[in-house]
C-alpha cells in the first residue's frame, strides 16, 4: 500500500516531481499486480476450458499465443 504525504505550503505551490513520480509509480505498481492477477485466473479457466472438448482447446491455445 502506498502513503504519500504531501507538505504543500502554500495555496499556489507547484507539486515536487519526486511526488509525482511516486504517484507514478504507486499507480504502475497497482496495476502491474491487478494484470499480473487477472492472468492467472484467465490461465485456471482456460485450463478449464480447453479441458471440456477439442473445439475449446483450440480456443484456449488461440487466446493463450495471442494475449498471454
Amino acid at each position: 500500500m502506498c502513503k504519500i504525504t504531501l507538505n504543500v505550503p502554500g495555496r499556489d505551490s507547484n507539486l515536487d516531481l519526486p511526488v509525482i513520480g511516486n504517484l507514478v509509480y504507486c499507480e504502475t505498481s497497482a496495476l502491474d499486480r491487478a494484470a499480473t492477477e487477472f492472468k492467472r485466473m484467465l490461465n485456471k479457466e482456460l485450463s478449464h476450458f480447453s479441458e471440456s472438448s477439442k473445439s475449446g482447446n483450440q480456443i484456449s491455445e488461440y487466446i493463450c499465443s495471442t494475449f498471454l
